[in-house]
C-alpha cells in the first residue's frame, strides 16, 4: 500500500508497540527482521480492507487516477470519500484486528 494511506512511520510506530508488548526486554535490533515482517503485512491487510471494500468500477477510477499522475493526498482523500468510505475507520478496523492476532500470537512472530 502506498503513503496515500497510511504513511511506513506510523506503520513503524504501531508495530513497534506491538513488538515491546509482545517481547519485553528485547533489544531492538534483535526484532528488525520481525519489525519489517509486520509493517509489511500491516500494509497489506490496511490495502486489502479498503480496495476490497471498492467496487469493481471503483477500483477502475482509482487506477485511472493513479495513470492520472494526480497523486496527492486531496485527490486520494476525495476520491475515497466520494466512494463512500470512511478510510480512518477502515484503517483502525484493521490495526485493532492485527494487534489482537499479533498479542494472541498468531500474527508474523518469528522472533
Amino acid at each position: 500500500m502506498d503513503s496515500y494511506l497510511t504513511d511506513r512511520e506510523t506503520l513503524g510506530k504501531f508495530v513497534d508497540e506491538l513488538l515491546a508488548k509482545k517481547f519485553p526486554g528485547r533489544d531492538s535490533a534483535e526484532l528488525t527482521d520481525l519489525r519489517e515482517e509486520n509493517i509489511k503485512q500491516l500494509d497489506d491487510e490496511i490495502g486489502d480492507a479498503i480496495f476490497g471494500a471498492l467496487s469493481r468500477e471503483q477500483l477502475e477510477e482509482f487506477n485511472a487516477i493513479l495513470d492520472s499522475g494526480e497523486e496527492n493526498q486531496d485527490v486520494f482523500r476525495n476520491f475515497f470519500s466520494n466512494a463512500g468510505l470512511d478510510l480512518e475507520s477502515k484503517i483502525s478496523e484493521t490495526l485493532k484486528s492485527f494487534s489482537m492476532r499479533f498479542l494472541e500470537g498468531k500474527g508474523v512472530e518469528n522472533a
